[in-house]
């Protein structure tokens, strides 16, 4: 039961924390959220458009896995998200923006780096588990994010198609340099041979040199096809090579140069075996021939007994470990392009014997026999390059517009109706979250800061006095603007008498309550002389020694109040009464106490002002003329109460503490610290002064805290029991207090 009560009390003390920060907590929390507003109404939207593209890991183009274990499908599409993000590919989306319609007029067009612009603005991921790869651009408008997402699209589309038919296109592009020069190589030869017949008068060779003309005209034509299959396939190399470089470095040239044992003994019986065909084909043997079939399977083997080799001598020598760096297929073409040119080269080099041979027959005819020889075997032979070009040109034409890439778009980007960017309402939310913590804890930061006395309870914690009474805070005005302490008003009245006009108010029920408390301090000795006083100044000291003298006096007892703060004198100013004279000239002998002490408007009160301001107020309140004008007070008043300075300001406090029946220590709310306040009970007491009790001022009345409703309730039942209306006598008055409540209720204590 104690635990449970423990925690009530916390859960209620940070309550009390969380209100008397209020005003903090509501302005952190309301400027969050207004903070968030008007970034969310203010800042540029920002729409966002997803385009579907699909890439076809089984396509038929797509490249073998030829390194055990080293491509998996992930790392397939993982490259292909790095293709759709990499720099080339925005490139070529900035230049088809600006071929397209409305492109220009895109902000990203306008920025320095379009490109870099395009790069951050996109957003691509792989849909898990699926081909699918999903493209999101962001832009100020629908319409733009629609094109950009559309265009990104396309230029992958584009960029895949182009790679897939780059051997191809690079056939066709040899192909297409190679036929304007052939052809033009044939209407020489043509025209050289036409007109050799017509100026020697040759009309025709013999039976002997047509034979050997057609001989050497099939070597040749073997030759010269072999010739541009090896250009076609160092060009295509060439450029598989480039791409390489590009990738990964070296790398290129430490394919080229790879080697080993079983390497170049495979080498060696490709190149003989390639010889041996070439012999073949100059006798004459068709590819049907089974000696033929046998030797072109024995080439094809060892092709692929040489690419296996080759591949796992660069795998351990290179020692790949990014997949996403390397691409596989450019280094399975570049390897099967190196065997290929490697055998073509062999089968040339094989055919150069027998072209000789046949050179050297030549030789041996007639000049002009020869002559016309070497001009039809020209021509005959270019004419055949000729048309072997050209059918090789067209099927390469035909191939390149076959090749559809294994790229598709599944779904173009539809047009966003709502921006990503604000999200308003999430904003207000988070907003209001971060507020409501940033406000809560600006509380309990500055609470924690805060070393002021702020509770009843820390009151009774740290001083260990009884707690004799606690005024609640109420407004107070300037009267006619003058800033003077003893110019405050409460409800249009002087705050000093607000016991004696505001009879009814719960401040003035404070104050008859602090009277009932100072009876029972000694119950057979009540204290008769009482000094007033606090820790620093302006804690409300002298108007707390006014109201109790007030209280006391009404209750009809004699009271006098003693103005003892010689430095900053107020009571002749509550009481409009003249300074001088006052306790000074009574304890300087000029005047008797009699006539000094002078009556105000108050039944039974009377008030001893300061007198002349002397130059040693410690030392005269500390005499023996003090103590003898005390003792003579005590015994023709029934209270005496002395308004002292503050404790830590000066010493006169102390001295008098000493001297009187008992001390009353006011501690005001929110300002006084509780350093102060232990040190000034420390100093009090050390001086042998009788601190009987503490006066709480400023609590708090309309909010959280016991004073609320321990004044809520007292007055209350003050009423039930005091007023004359007429109301009901069993409680039900409780819910007209609003309804009567004096207007001098409502104000602030004055600080003193």
């Amino acid at each position: 039961m104690a635990d449970r009560e423990e925690r009530q009390s916390s859960i209620h003390d940070y309550f009390q924390i969380i209100y008397r920060r209020r005003w903090i907590a509501l302005s952190a929390f309301f400027g969050v959220i207004l903070s968030a507003a008007i970034y969310s109404w203010t800042v540029q939207p920002v729409y966002e458009a997803v385009t579907t593209v699909m890439f076809e890991v089984g396509s038929k183009r797509m490249p073998v896995l030829g390194f055990t274990g080293y491509m998996e499908r992930q790392n397939i599409i993982n490259n292909q998200v790095e293709i759709l993000k990499s720099r080339t590919l925005a490139a070529n989306v900035v230049g088809a923006l600006r071929g397209s319609r409305g492109g220009e007029a895109l902000a990203i067009m306008s920025s320095p780096d379009p490109v870099t612009a395009v790069m951050r603005g996109i957003t691509v991921r792989s849909v898990r588990d699926t081909d699918i790869i999903e493209v999101e651009a962001r832009a100020p408008t629908p319409d733009d994010a629609v094109l950009i997402a559309n265009t990104v699209a396309q230029a992958y589309v584009d960029l895949n198609l182009q790679h897939l038919r780059g051997e191809i296109t690079e056939i066709r592009g040899f192909l297409e340099e190679q036929l304007p020069k052939v052809q033009g190589n044939l209407r020489i030869a043509e025209e050289t041979l036409r007109h050799y017949k017509q100026t020697q008068k040759v009309a025709a060779l013999s039976e002997e040199t047509k034979g050997l003309i057609e001989e050497l005209t099939d070597v040749e034509r073997v030759y010269f096809e072999i010739e541009a299959e090896l250009m076609a396939a160092e060009r295509r190399l060439a450029s598989l090579n480039e791409q390489l470089t590009t990738q990964r470095g070296r790398l290129a040239e430490e394919i080229m140069t790879v080697s080993s044992p079983k390497i170049r003994e495979l080498r060696g019986t490709l190149a003989e075996l390639e010889t041996s065909l070439s012999h073949y084909i100059i006798q004459g043997l068709s590819e049907d021939h089974p000696r033929m079939r046998e030797l072109i399977e024995e080439i094809e083997q060892t092709k692929v007994e040489l690419q296996e080799e080759m591949v796992t001598i660069l795998a351990a020598g290179v020692g790949i470990s990014d997949p996403l760096a390397f691409s596989q297929g450019l280094v399975e073409q570049t390897l099967r392009l190196e065997i290929e040119v490697a055998a073509l080269r062999a089968k040339r080099d094989a055919l150069k014997g027998p072209l000789d041979d046949f050179d050297r027959q030549l030789e041996s005819l007639p000049e002009k026999e020869m002559e016309l020889a070497r001009l039809t075997r020209d021509f005959q032979v270019t004419d055949h390059i000729y048309r072997m070009l050209r059918e090789k040109y067209e099927e390469a034409r035909i191939t390149e517009a076959g090749e559809i890439g294994n790229v598709r778009i599944i779904d173009e980007a539809a047009r966003p109706t709502a921006p990503i960017r604000p999200r308003t309402r999430l904003n207000l939310i988070l907003a209001a979250l971060m507020g409501g913590v940033l406000g809560l804890g600006a509380a309990f930061v500055l609470e924690h800061l805060d070393v002021s006395v702020k509770s009843m309870a820390e009151v009774d914690r740290y001083l260990k006095l009884p707690i004799l009474g606690s005024i609640p805070e109420i407004e107070r005005q300037r009267r006619d603007g003058n800033e003077d302490r003893g110019s405050l008003t409460v409800g249009g009245m002087d705050e000093r008498f607000i016991v004696h006009q505001g009879s009814k108010s719960p401040v003035s029920e404070a104050y008859r309550s602090l009277r009932t408390s100072l009876q029972f301090v000694n119950l057979d000795a009540p204290p008769r002389s009482l000094l007033v006083t606090s820790a620093l100044p302006r804690e409300g000291k002298s108007t707390i020694a006014t109201n109790l003298g007030v209280a006391i006096a009404i209750s009809g007892r004699k009271v006098i109040l003693v103005e003892s703060d010689l430095r900053r004198p107020v009571l002749h100013e509550t009481f409009g009464v003249e300074k001088i004279p006052g306790i000074t000239d009574v304890l300087l002998g000029e005047v008797d106490v009699s006539t000094a002490a002078r009556p105000t408007g108050v039944e039974n009160l009377y008030v001893l002002t300061s007198g002349s301001i002397p130059p040693n107020p410690s030392e005269l309140l500390g005499s023996e003329k003090m103590r003898q004008l005390l003792e003579k007070l005590k015994q023709e008043f029934d209270a005496v109460i002395l308004d002292s300075p503050p404790v830590l300001a000066v010493t006169d406090a102390v001295v008098l503490g000493s001297e009187v029946d008992s001390v009353i220590l006011v501690v005001e709310l929110g300002r006084t610290p509780r350093d102060a306040a232990l040190r000034a009970r420390q100093i009090l007491q050390g001086a042998r002064g009788n601190v009987c009790g503490v006066v709480v001022n400023m609590v708090p009345s309309d909010g959280f805290g016991y004073s609320y409703y321990h004044y809520y309730h007292y007055y209350r039942y003050y009423r039930y029991y005091d007023d004359d209306s007429g109301s009901d006598r069993r409680g039900r008055f409780v819910r007209r207090r609003s309804a009567k409540r004096e207007p001098q209720e409502v104000g602030a204590n004055p600080k003193v």
